[in-house]
C-alpha cells in the first residue's frame, strides 16, 4: 500500500495549482468587469450633467428672449433696431 499513496503525492498538488488558477481567472474577471462598470457609470454622469447644462443654458435663452418680447408694448421691437444687444440684423424687419 505505500507504494500507491508515493504514486499520488503529486496529484493533490496538480490539482491545488488548477484550483488556483481557476480563482485567479475569476477574480481577474471580476475585476475588469468592476471597472468597466465605474467607466459606464461615469460616463453616465457626464451625459446627464452635459444634458442638463445644455436645458439650463436653452432656458436662459428663452427667459432672455421673453423678457425682450415682454419689456416694451410687447412686440419685439428691440430686435429689429439692434438695441437688444448682439442682434443688428434680424431677417423680416425693416431696418435700413
Amino acid at each position: 500500500m505505500r507504494n500507491i499513496s508515493n504514486n499520488q503525492a503529486g496529484a493533490v498538488l496538480v490539482v491545488s495549482l488548477i484550483m488556483l488558477l481557476l480563482l485567479t481567472i475569476i477574480g481577474v474577471s471580476g475585476v475588469q468587469s468592476t471597472s468597466l462598470e465605474e467607466k459606464m457609470a461615469g460616463n453616465n454622469r457626464d451625459r446627464n450633467l452635459a444634458f442638463q447644462s445644455a436645458e439650463a443654458a436653452l432656458r436662459a435663452g428663452e427667459a432672455r428672449i421673453e423678457t425682450l418680447w415682454n419689456g416694451g408694448n410687447g412686440s419685439i421691437q428691440a430686435f429689429c433696431t439692434g438695441t437688444a444687444g448682439q442682434f443688428s440684423t434680424v431677417p423680416g424687419c425693416n431696418n435700413a
